[in-house]
């Protein structure tokens, strides 16, 4: 199981110049792929279904 750490409330998501992070933009990522196994325990799920 993936988990997704909170950012720390420290750490800005944006920069002054509106551009994300890269923290941000490894958080996003991170459940990005959370997402996406997700969808397929989901999918695998259904296909069992009668």
């Amino acid at each position: 199981m993936i988990t997704v750490e909170t950012p720390q409330a420290n750490v800005p998501l944006v920069k002054p110049d509106g551009h994300s992070t890269i923290e941000t933009q490894i958080t996003l990522e991170k459940m990005a792929q959370a997402i996406r196994e997700l969808q397929a325990k989901v999918e695998a799920l259904e296909a069992q279904q009668p």
